[in-house]
């Protein structure tokens, strides 16, 4: 890789456009402040107060790593919703710049054109915007991933042999701190499994002639990342030991295997689900009003048609890449037919399509947080369908690069325009995300300036974003049923009751 100016302005560019989208409303769109975020909270509290836990197990189990980095910023900023959603606009932010500089790192030919026009796209994708914005621990799998294989890359295509080591060792320790961050963590070590396959099959000499195992060729420096991510695991590994529940219970409960979920019929709901994911980028997304306007796909109509345009051409020089196995470099007519970027491509669409199994596997696919962890290397095929277009010069010279960007500037505009202006409009996203709790506690702490409020169990402690947020107010909860609170002296007594309550209200 030749890195220039040019590549150092793209960077600063794409990073600020990233930066400006996820910090843009922060805090306030989505509106409100949904559960699985009050339960994040919760536990970073509970970080902060001395508890040190392996696993989260409440709220269908949780990793810690991003609830420990959200507790770091809470002791810097203080708790509140802004700063609760930090820590996935940062990590968000830094996944743009990541992908750019990965895709320069990993790939040869037009590198610098596609690892644009990928970051660009994942900088403008609704669905990344989103997730930026929600704080839930998904959103530090694209920077994880990036990093981890991004390494095993270069674990097989250092230079020194000493420099292969140290990347084969970092994949390791990053696949193994995944399995601390989300459940798709589990399913890391397929990629770099399957990528060695790759390398053995196209590269026949790379295979071991005898027992000795050298840590700078793929097997060794597959079974070094193994080790080094087994290491990492194992405290973790011994904790889901000790609670199996913690494993298989979430996951058991929504695989497309279950009872619950496919009835009689998993193959048929396997199948559907595999149309489902197939067409979340230009028929129909996440149905789901927390991950996404439900309903939009993926991609407006002129950017999947750069995406599959894109998917075309990884599919080809793929297949240029399986038809040369075997060229050597050094005869130069047989050199010239390789495919200089098959290790790369291949990696890219390992980790790609290990990463929508867990949206293929479960319920109500496709779903947009569980196969978030593919990005950017499901957006590769934009960023590969954009930079041929940019290279058409006809009618003019510049206008491929012009239609590229307007694709890119029309697909920005859907974007931003149906996410901050569209999607905390409506109804469905103002109850999902709780937004009619916070107005109700709102509502409550003004009473409190001359009464104490007493709030329903059923909200007060129950309710995990109640939960969290009374305890910053002056408001009680009280199970009102069996218990009579007598005023303080010159105040009153308000008690409070959500509307699933109203009979026990009006007793």
């Amino acid at each position: 890789m030749h890195w220039t100016r040019r590549d150092w302005l793209a960077l600063v560019l794409i990073t600020c456009l990233a930066a400006a989208l996820r910090l843009y409303q922060l805090g306030v769109v989505p509106p409100g402040f949904q559960f699985d975020e009050a339960f994040n909270a919760i536990d970073a509290r509970s970080v902060l107060a001395g508890n040190r836990p392996l696993f989260l197990p409440a709220n269908a189990g949780r990793e810690v790593v991003y609830t420990y980095v959200q507790a770091s910023l809470i002791r810097l900023f203080g708790l509140n919703v802004w700063t609760l959603r930090l820590a996935s606009a940062l990590f968000g932010t830094l996944a743009v710049p990541l992908a750019y500089v990965l895709l320069r790192v990993i790939l040869r030919r037009d590198s610098r054109r596609i690892a644009l026009f990928t970051s660009l796209t994942l900088a403008i994708s609704l669905w990344h915007i989103h997730f930026s914005h929600y704080g839930i621990r998904v959103i530090m799998m694209p920077v994880i991933f990036s990093l981890a294989f991004g390494a095993y890359w270069l674990g097989h295509h250092a230079e020194t042999s000493r420099r292969r080591i140290a990347a084969y060792a970092a994949s390791g320790l990053l696949i193994g701190l995944s399995v601390w961050t989300h459940p798709t963590g589990r399913l890391a070590p397929f990629v770099p499994i399957l990528f060695t396959l790759w390398l053995l099959w196209r590269n026949p000499d790379a295979r071991p002639a005898g027992l000795r195992l050298q840590l700078d060729s793929p097997l060794g420096g597959l079974f070094l990342t193994g080790v080094l991510a087994f290491i990492v695991f194992l405290p973790l590994g011994i904790e889901f030991y000790r609670h199996p529940e913690f494993f298989v219970g979430h996951a058991s409960e929504v695989s497309v295997f279950a009872e619950r979920v496919s009835g009689d019929s998993p193959l048929a709901a396997l199948a559907a689900n595999v149309l489902h994911v197939l067409g979340m980028f230009s028929v129909a997304g996440d149905w789901e009003w927390t991950h996404n306007l439900a309903g939009r796909p993926v991609f407006d109509l002129l950017m999947a048609a750069a995406y599959f345009l894109g998917i075309g051409i990884w599919a080809l020089r793929l297949n240029r890449a399986v038809r040369t196995r075997g060229c050597v470099e050094t005869d130069p007519a047989k050199s010239d037919a390789r495919e200089p970027d098959a290790d790369a491509l291949f990696l890219l669409l390992t980790w790609a399509l290990v990463m929508l199994l867990p949206s293929v596997l479960s319920e109500a696919a496709p779903n947009y947080s569980r196969t978030l962890p593919s990005l950017p290397a499901l957006f590769v095929a934009a960023g590969l369908g954009l930079a041929w277009v940019s290279h058409l010069q006809r009618p003019h010279q510049y206008a491929g690069i012009a239609a590229a960007a307007l694709i890119l500037l029309y697909s920005g505009y859907r974007a931003v325009y149906d996410y901050f202006v569209v999607f905390p409009d409506r109804q469905e996203v103002y109850y999902l995300y709780d937004a009619d709790k916070l107005d109700a506690l709102a509502y409550l702490q003004t009473l409190s300036a001359g009464s104490q409020v007493y709030l329903s169990q059923l909200w007060g402690d129950h309710h995990a974003t109640v939960s969290m947020l009374r305890r910053e107010m002056n408001i009680k909860s009280l199970d009102a049923s069996d218990t009579l609170a007598l005023p303080p002296p010159d105040m009153g007594v308000v008690f409070a009751f959500p509307h699933e309550q109203l009979e026990r209200a009006e007793q």
